[in-house]
This record gives structure tokens, sequence and C-alpha cells, in this order.
């Protein structure tokens, strides 16, 4: 009861709540007029929290996290949040921990019921990695601003929503000031003057009808509108069972979004063999033998997956195995996080580990006259690689072509050591030779003799009544 002459009146409320003040008016006489009764006012110190901010056209670099009750989940390239169920140990080891401010930032995906949207660990555990330390937004179409929110309302209400930008991780706009969305939870405007590549953090202030505040800010966000650059070659081998392709590191970078490219990987076979389509990996001219998939670190690549040279896909996980004579391209994919990407094809890589056929060798006498025994590889005519190539083997002088060769078993030298070969054809590719002595146990010397079907070879010491083969 506070009594005054004025027609003001101060009272202290010892806690929050909803207060009304009664007036009644007193005479000289002290009669009481009838009293009054205000409509109430509540004192209200809670902040309004905006949370689950969703941004039109932009994209981030996702991946599985963990929050602070070790519950994994999914952040999708959208920045929305999906709950994982059945997640395995491993899972849950390479999930990033997250607190749960920053993760409030994020929408969770919601069905038609509005209930939080479900996956099965089984089906994003194996396919997706961590997210990295420092999510950056990439803003893909820069021609309108548009965002919308959620907020945890106060007792008091909320007064109005403000929306800036910073060039800093503050609480105060410096490249766009504070602008009302006139108490709407959402903003539609033309994109801000903002550089391409620059970093910048969003800002939302929230005022409660009591006047208390609160700030989010978000970020970093760029601009992106251009895509990764690739220079260099990619080479593609087989390696334990693995096809594996490889680039040097720095041949796929990206200028203005400087964090980890995705890359992917994919194999094809042209359609026609005739036609000789060069074609890419993934293309409307192939066949995928495997589609565009994700790389991951592992044997027989380098663990580091931050740095990606190499890609490698298990061979038997391919929609059908490697066939010999056949011709694979191989693509990989650079992606920046805005979704952005470049494609590099690595050179055809024949698939081919058909050895060549059987063959019979001969020891000749070093000390006859070789060139009746040597013969010259002739091609029939200038036919594709693609297609077999018959070889007529002809003696240099054509009034040998009907005498046998005759294979020596002993010899009076021990300084050199000859031999004639034929017969180790392939049909595909050319076969090169290396020629090696050895005796019953050890090989003595080998050299390569490139495409030649007779050698002597005189870099070596034999020792008498020794038996040695070739």
């Amino acid at each position: 009861m506070v009594e005054t002459y004025a027609t003001t009146a101060v009272f202290n409320a010892s806690s929050e709540g909803t207060y009304f003040l009664t007036v009644a008016a007193y005479n000289h006489a002290l009669e009481p007029s009838k009293p009054v009764c205000s409509d109430g006012i509540s004192i209200d110190t809670s902040l309004p929290l905006v949370s689950e901010i969703h941004i039109e056209h932009v994209r981030i670099r996702g991946g599985l996290v963990k929050d602070v009750n070790d519950s994994i989940w999914y952040l999708d390239e959208n920045r929305n949040l999906y709950k994982v169920t059945n997640a395995s140990m491993s899972c849950r080891s390479k999930a990033s921990r997250k607190t749960s401010e920053e993760l409030s930032l994020y929408p969770r995906f919601r069905g038609n019921t509005r209930e939080i949207k479900e996956l099965s660990g089984k089906t994003v555990c194996d396919r997706n990695n961590d997210v990295p330390d420092n999510i950056i937004s990439v803003f893909t179409s820069p021609m309108h601003f548009q965002m919308s929110w959620m907020v945890s309302d106060s007792k008091s209400g909320i007064f109005d929503y403000y929306v800036g930008i910073s060039s800093t991780d503050s609480i105060f706009p410096d490249r766009f000031e504070f602008i009302s969305t006139n108490q709407h939870a959402h903003i539609h405007i033309p994109f801000p003057n903002i550089n391409e590549g620059e970093h910048f953090y969003i800002l939302i202030k929230a005022v409660s009808k009591s006047a208390m505040e609160s700030v989010r800010t978000l970020g970093p966000f760029l601009v992106d509108s251009t895509r990764p650059m690739f220079s260099g070659e990619i080479d593609v081998t087989v390696v334990d069972g693995h096809l594996m392709a490889t680039w040097t590191d720095g041949a796929f970078w990206d200028d203005e979004d400087t964090g980890p490219l995705r890359y992917q990987i994919a194999i094809g076979i042209p359609i026609s063999w005739r036609l000789n389509l060069i074609c890419s990996g993934h293309s409307v001219h192939g066949t995928d033998v495997l589609p565009f998939t994700d790389v991951w670190s592992g044997y027989p690549c380098q663990p580091d997956n931050r740095t990606i040279t190499c890609a490698s896909v298990p061979i038997v996980k391919l929609q059908w195995q490697l066939h010999s004579h056949h011709t694979y391209y191989v693509t990989i994919k650079a992606e920046n996080g805005g979704g952005l990407f470049v494609k590099a094809d690595a050179k055809p890589y024949i698939h081919d580990f058909q050895v060549p056929s059987k063959g019979v060798v001969f020891e000749i006498d070093p000390t006859s006259n070789n060139e009746r025994h040597m013969f010259s590889a002739v091609p029939v005519q200038n036919i594709p690689k693609r297609i077999g190539v018959s070889i007529i083997f002809t003696k240099k002088e054509h009034r040998h072509l009907l005498q046998d060769i005759e294979d020596v078993d002993f010899q009076k030298s021990i300084s050199s050591i000859s031999a004639k070969w034929y017969g180790f054809l392939h049909p595909d590719l050319e076969v090169t030779y290396t020629f090696c002595i050895k005796n019953s146990t050890v090989v003595l010397h080998c050299e390569y003799v490139g495409n030649a079907t007779l050698y002597t070879l005189t870099s070596v010491r034999l020792e008498y009544f020794k038996k040695s083969f070739k």
C-alpha cells in the first residue's frame, strides 16, 4: 500500500511475474472512490533465443556430428540436421563433437508430421565422415538474401527482430547495419554488396517486449560463383586388387573457397569400341562401371583425407569385374563447398593382365653365323592397337627359310653365350624381353634387350663343364 498525493507511484517487485495496480482516491473526508485496476504488467528477464535458422541458397560441407548427450546427427549440405539411429561405435567415434549452442543454429529436418526426420546409421555412417571444425557456408546464388528462423518466446513476447552483417565473429554489425523485420521471423531482401570470396557473418537480434535482447552470430559465410580448377594429369594403375587413380598435390584448387574439396571417382567404358569414344567415367556416351562415388582415405592411398591426392576402389566392389583387353575411363570430380565442381579425366586405362603366349628358346653357338638365325617382326599392316596384329617372322637370308634351327647343348666359348627365341605373342601389346643367364641355383646376369629375338651376351664369364640356362 502506497499513499501519495501524486498521480504516479513506484513499486519494487521482489520477483518475476505479472502484477496489477489498483488505485483508490480519497476525499478530505477520507471517503474512498470505487477502486480501479490496471490491466497488469509482467516482469520478464528471460532472453528470446533464436534457433534453427534456415538460409536459402547456402551449402556447407556436411557430415556426422555428436551432441553433448552423445546423440548422433547427420548434417547435410543444406544445413539440415537428421537424427541418426542405431549408430555403431565406429560411427560415434568419427562424429565431430558440437555444443548445444552450435547445433541449435541448424534447422531440424521435419516431415509432414512435424517430427524430426530419422536416418538409420547403416545408411549414413559408412558414406560420411565428420564435419570440419570450422564449417564454412557458401552462398551459391547471391541475388537475394532470404532466411527464416524459430524463437523460444519469452514470457513478454517478441517486440521485433533485426538482421545485420559483420566482417568478424562479433555481435556488432559493421558491413550491414541492423534492419527491422517488422516482427516477422523471416527476411527477404536484395543481397548486400559483398565481394566474392570475402568471409562475413550474419547477425540476428531478437528483442522482447520487456526490452531483453539476444544476438545470434552465424558464419563464416562467403560468396562463391566460380568452380574449382584442375591442372596436371591423373594416372591409373591396379594395386593389390584396387583400381587406383593418383594426381599431384595442388592439381585441384579453388582460389575463393579455401575449405577442403570433396572428391568423387567414376569409372566407365565406351559404348562402342570401333568408334573409340573418349568419354568420361560418367557420361552419356558410356556405361557406368562405377557411378560417381565419394573418395575416402585408406589403403592403398594416403591416410590423410584433408589433402587427397589419390582415389582407390576395390575391384570386387565394382558393378562387374574388370575384363582383360578392355579400356576403362576414370573421372575425378572435385567439388567445393558451394557445390561447384570440375571434372578431370585420366588417360584411358587398358586393363590387360594377360601374359604373352609361351614361346620357344634355343641355345645357339655364339661362334656361328648368327645372321642365319635372326628373325625380324614384320606387321601385316598398321592396324589400330585395339585389334590383334598378325606378325610374319622371316629369316634374313631367304635361302635358309626352310632350314631347321640348330639347338646346341655344348659350346667351347666361356666369354659369350647366345640364344634365339620366338612364339612369345600377345594379342594387343608389344612384347619386350629381358635376357638372363643362370646356373642351377642363382641368376648370374640379366640384360634388357627390347623386342629383339636373338641376343649374344658377352659381359659374363662362364666355367668349363658347367650348365647354364637362359
